[in-house]
């Protein structure tokens, strides 16, 4: 039997959210300048739209055009400032999943452009995430991938592992995450947990 176990990242490996301190960390001074100008529209997707619709467009207004290299660079210039503010409890649980020999993956709709680097640092091979979309070495505004929140999140871990129905008694899966976006993932697990304690749907 496979053992994985699969932590969201915003809110439950770190305890912040890790869109924020990237883009204040590439938009330098003029954050909030940006923010400013940015908020009436981020406030209209997110009512009236979805989230991820507001998310999609703030990283288009802060970084459409820019290099890779440029988003790269500026991805692990944040990953100390990421590092030191991973929880405790998760840290604990990933070092004693290593232990077991369990397979430890970060589900996330962060990009995996700035959640990859941590990942490695904690020796986690497996990111699943959504993918920003490049054209031409810059980033189109767009994403490659819909945005991994929700029931994506089950289908792209079904995808990923080759679950399906006939064997998904074969994967013994714990889960872990923070917000209602994390509540399809935990339904699919075997042991879910909700902000560290146990999920009862």
């Amino acid at each position: 039997m496979r053992r994985l176990v699969l932590l969201d990242f915003d809110g439950t490996l770190i305890n912040s959210d890790s869109l924020w301190i990237f883009l204040r960390a590439y938009a330098g001074p003029w954050f909030y300048c940006r923010m400013i100008v940015a908020a009436p529209v981020i406030a209209f997707l997110a009512c009236l739209r979805s989230r991820s619709d507001a998310k999609r467009w703030l990283l288009s207004f802060f970084i459409r055009g820019e290099s890779v290299e440029r988003i790269t660079q500026c991805a692990h210039r944040v990953v100390p400032r990421l590092m030191a503010d991973v929880s405790p409890r998760a840290r604990q649980v990933i070092e004693q999943a290593t232990a077991r020999g369990d397979e430890v993956a970060l589900v996330t709709a962060s990009p995996s452009i700035w959640v990859a680097p941590v990942a490695a640092r904690l020796g986690i091979n497996t990111v699943i995430a959504t993918e920003l979309l490049f054209a031409g070495g810059r980033f189109s505004g767009r994403f490659a991938t819909p945005n991994c929140v929700g029931k994506e999140k089950v289908r792209r871990v079904k995808a990923h592992y080759g679950i399906s129905r006939d064997n998904r008694d074969r994967f013994l899966i714990t889960a872990y995450g923070d917000s209602a976006s994390d509540e399809p993932l935990l339904r699919f697990s075997n042991h879910p947990y909700l902000n560290f304690t146990p999920f009862r749907p």
